[in-house]
């Protein structure tokens, strides 16, 4: 089950390598796997379990993504989670694109703090908000992408 796990690791920046480990050493186990040496462009999907919290790590050709599915929810992006435990207001999250942060996020920095906060407790209600605040987000910015993108008619 681990030929995936050390493909990503072996391509992966220290950031990225450091959280796949810190996930072994946590007692997540790797659930699911695909990709890899064999796919065109060097995909994987990488899925780590621990008592039905679920971290999903995803190369997409040079792309990384991290998201986190906690008991009885779905995948969440770790910026959404992040904003669920620093309580960032909704109209904040709103008003900015759909990734406000200015630097890329520490994957090793933040997942475990992210992880400790969801299992401290049940967090449904946080998440729940922080995922309907991201998808109104996102909805607004790309609409406003669209509106830009079309023509405008003649006078």
């Amino acid at each position: 089950m681990d030929d995936v796990v050390n493909f990503m690791i072996a391509r992966a920046t220290p950031d990225i390598a450091t959280t796949i480990g810190w996930l072994g050493d946590n007692n997540f186990e790797v659930t699911q796997q695909s990709g890899g040496a064999g796919e065109t462009f060097g995909n994987a999907q990488v899925e780590f379990n621990r008592g039905g919290l679920v971290v999903r790590i995803t190369k997409d050709r040079s792309e990384w993504k991290l998201d986190v599915s906690p008991p009885g929810n779905k995948f969440m992006n770790l910026e959404y989670l992040i904003n669920a435990k620093e309580k960032t207001s909704t109209s904040a999250i709103v008003a900015g694109a759909p990734t406000p942060r200015p630097t890329p996020i520490s994957w090793q920095a933040t997942l475990p703090g992210v992880i400790a906060w969801i299992e401290e407790e049940d967090r449904s209600d946080a998440l729940n908000s922080a995922s309907d605040a991201w998808r109104v987000a996102s909805r607004q910015y790309w609409s406003t992408l669209e509106s830009q993108a079309k023509p405008q008619e003649p006078t």
